[in-house]
């Protein structure tokens, strides 16, 4: 347009009266971006005389944000930000509009720079998007992190952590522990490998096994685990099996799987209901003795703390459930 605005027109069928329909759409620069990113083939367009060959450049991976959306931070030289739509530019100005409706222009030399945004808006509200999709207190979820992603973990303080995604489909967790007075022979250390999909928007599933080490013995698990439902509220079932290794010894599984239940569901734009579950199975099952987790994980952009108990009913007769504290930092696209 020759306002350097974009103008989509979808011509179509309208399946109840066979009428044919015409609707016009401006997309943002966000949307045009995502739109790149959907796009697997290129075919040569031919139109009566015109022939064009486009080539765009391929776009990086980016955060998963919808395309009805497209919400941007726009942070200018002074330290400020908004948050809203890029309704159109020039080569010399934004039109914005913020996410309480404020439309403004925004002279491009004073912006630093624009990055997508994962969220939402619900009734003129900007609800953030739990950035911790990739797990629950501990457990993974069926979601992978993108290539790129990754985040800094710590566990009471002295178990601290790394996850980082190689690819978007595969991710690494690794850390040790830091008990004071003890050697880094005696230190706690374990690694997770992850390989994970997602299927569709509400489903994504994942495996890999969590190796841990002290001196000469070694334990873990492998694990396959699906999540269900949308990234505030969803649901996630896990199957385990359990190995240990001693030194001079063969690798030995356990006769028994374990089932893990968890999920978690937003109660505002900064706080989410979180709970994992573990039922280890096996010819003296009691429920009793079963671990089971409630809590609370505070969430900003980038930052989250989970607090929880982990109840197993059997200690909780003679005392208190067992706290649970941990500290997170999200980094990358």
């Amino acid at each position: 347009m020759p306002n350097n605005q974009i103008q989509i027109y979808i011509t179509y069928i309208d399946a109840q009266t066979g009428n044919e329909k015409t609707l016009k759409w401006y997309p943002t620069n966000s949307e045009i971006l995502r739109m790149q990113e959907l796009i697997d083939h290129y075919e040569e367009i031919k139109v009566g005389h015109y022939t064009s060959k486009y080539q765009p450049k391929k776009a990086k991976p980016g955060p998963n944000f919808e395309i009805q959306d497209s919400l941007v931070t726009v942070k200018l030289k002074d330290g400020s930000s908004l948050k809203g739509s890029i309704l159109s530019q020039d080569q010399n100005k934004v039109y914005f509009k913020t996410i309480n409706g404020m439309e403004s222009t925004i002279p491009k030399s004073i912006i630093v720079k624009i990055e997508p945004m994962e969220g939402k808006i619900v009734d003129g509200t900007y609800l953030r998007l739990d950035p911790n999709f990739s797990r629950l207190l501990f457990a993974p979820t069926g979601r992978p992190l993108n290539k790129g992603e990754g985040y800094f973990s710590d566990y009471y303080v002295f178990f601290p952590g790394l996850s980082y995604g190689f690819t978007n489909n595969i991710s690494v967790m690794a850390g040790f522990s830091f008990i004071p007075g003890a050697s880094f022979d005696e230190q706690l250390k374990y690694v997770a490998p992850k390989i994970g999909i997602n299927v569709n928007d509400k489903f994504s599933v994942a495996t890999g096994a969590l190796y841990i080490n002290v001196q000469d013995v070694a334990a873990g698990i492998g694990f396959l685990v699906g999540t269900f439902g949308e990234r505030d509220k969803c649901f996630t079932l896990g199957l385990g099996l359990g190995y240990t290794k001693e030194e001079g010894k063969d690798l030995e599984f356990a006769k028994h799987p374990i089932i893990m239940l968890g999920g978690n569901a937003r109660i505002s734009n900064s706080v989410a209901f979180v709970s994992e579950n573990w039922l280890i199975t096996g010819g003296d099952f009691d429920l009793a003795e079963q671990p089971f987790s409630l809590g609370f994980r505070f969430f900003g952009d980038h930052v989250s703390a989970d607090v929880a108990f982990i109840i197993i009913l059997d200690i909780l007769d003679e005392g208190f459930p067992v706290p649970w504290l941990s500290f997170t930092y999200n980094f990358g696209n």
